[in-house]
């Protein structure tokens, strides 16, 4: 029996231009670079905060180890060494350096935090951004494996900061659990969007693709005519007009980019009366005009 090998998740969202053409690829390139370089700046920002956010507690005194700061000042320099001197990832790849930088050195550094937080502080929603970070750049396998890890880091974590089997212990690992399966929601969530967003943009640009095809088919159709034809806006002014039309306006010597005015010549009057009545009743006219050259 046949097998359908074709799975329902798409590896990424760069996949649905896989199968186009050259155009597409690049613009399926230039999204990703912009996609990228967001994504780079926000973990920029983020680790500036982080910074100022460490800073001020080891000012204030109020508590933590003071190495922290310098873990969220060198989280700094690697985020602004991945934006500034690190090229986009390639699509799809699941096990590459540029991830371990990326991804890895958030999940270290949030987890730093996260275990030694003080008072009322809390930094586990800052793991949303490696999670969305490998659920739309890469495959579904890297988000998914990124939620994984989240959550297990949670549980372990606590685990370790609370008594075994209290109350306490119990409340965490519900929380731990809850925001687990949360990140897991995010990771799928954001894959599927980033994918349904891809589809309806490549169905945008094969639109635009086989307008513009039609309109360079008509515009040979049309200069292969004998007969006069024109194409005008509602101000009157020509925007196509092929040879035969040409000569019949403007006489033998005429040159094919000249732009027209209806309303410049008394002698095209009728013309730009038949070609405003037509916008105005929004339906087809015919008459007969005489057109003095």
């Amino acid at each position: 029996m046949a097998r359908n090998t074709h799975s329902h998740f798409a590896p990424s969202w760069f996949s649905v231009f896989e199968t186009g053409s050259s155009h597409s690829r690049e613009q399926r390139l230039r999204a990703f670079v912009r996609l990228w370089s967001a994504f780079m700046r926000a973990r920029v920002f983020i680790a500036v905060v982080l910074l100022a956010l460490q800073t001020f507690v080891l000012l204030t005194n109020a508590g933590g180890p003071n190495w922290l700061v310098a873990v969220c000042a060198a989280h700094v320099c690697a985020t602004l060494a991945v934006l500034f001197w690190s090229r986009p990832i390639d699509h799809g790849q699941v096990f590459r350096f540029q991830w371990l930088m990326t991804i890895g050195v958030d999940m270290v550094v949030f987890a730093l935090l996260q275990y030694y937080q003080q008072g009322s502080l809390n930094y586990a929603a800052l793991f949303t951004l490696p999670v969305l970070l490998a659920s739309i750049l890469g495959p579904l396998t890297l988000g998914l494996a990124t939620a994984a890890s989240v959550t297990l880091y949670l549980l372990g974590e606590a685990w370790l900061s609370a008594p075994l089997l209290s109350d306490v212990s119990t409340a965490r690992f519900l929380q731990a659990g809850l925001t687990g399966t949360g990140f897991f929601l995010v990771a799928v969530l954001a894959n599927q969007l980033a994918i349904r967003l891809a589809k309806e943009e490549a169905l945008a640009q094969s639109s635009q693709v086989a307008a513009r095809n039609q309109a360079e088919v008509n515009e040979l159709i049309i200069e292969s005519l004998t007969e006069g034809v024109l194409v005008a806006d509602p101000h009157g002014v020509v925007r196509s007009a092929n040879p035969a039309a040409l000569a019949m306006l403007l006489g033998e010597g005429h040159s094919s980019a000249t732009r027209l005015l209806l309303s410049v010549k008394e002698s095209w009057a009728s013309l730009s009366h038949l070609v405003n009545e037509t916008f105005v009743l929004g339906q087809p006219l015919q008459s007969e005009i005489t057109l003095d050259i």
